[in-house]
């Protein structure tokens, strides 16, 4: 076995042994009184607009800038990565299969990081994801055309 497919064959099964022990994150007891990302990561926190807001104020913008993050995320996810992913996976099918696979777990991966963001989102924000993936982020054809084009063409 070369070097690069006894890499492979080491991911593909670190990767298959992850899933068959993963425990999925149980967010019922979201604590409404925490920050979900560090404040010098928020984009608000830069200005000195920050420094108006009392403490209550900035605990729910860091929560819904949180959230809005968890967006952005399942948007790349479930668009542009799955579709790069995808791609990548179909034209090494047939030359090189054990990495086809392991980007196959990609694939699996993916789709479970965006229904854990979702369920994140839905337990703490009910009301705006109830009918819906997302209350911040929307798609604009252009953007989302561009993205998927080149999504579609990993190689470039």
């Amino acid at each position: 076995m070369n070097a690069d497919a006894d890499v492979l064959s080491k991911i593909k099964h670190a990767s298959e042994q992850d899933r068959q022990c993963r425990v999925v994150p149980d967010f019922s007891d979201i604590d409404p009184g925490l920050p979900f990302v560090p404040e010098v990561f928020t984009q608000l926190y830069h200005t000195s607009a920050y420094d108006l807001l009392n403490p209550e104020q900035k605990l729910r913008y860091n929560q819904l800038f949180g959230l809005r993050s968890n967006e952005l995320f399942m948007v790349f996810e479930k668009g542009v990565t799955r579709q790069v992913i995808h791609q990548l996976k179909n034209a090494r099918q047939e030359s090189d299969p054990l990495l086809a696979d392991c980007l196959e777990g990609m694939l699996v991966e993916e789709s479970r990081h965006h229904a854990m963001f979702l369920d994140f989102n839905r337990r703490f924000l009910p009301e705006g994801y109830s009918n819906k993936g997302r209350c911040f982020t929307r798609d604009s054809r252009l953007e989302m055309g561009v993205l998927l084009t080149l999504a579609k063409r990993p190689g470039l």
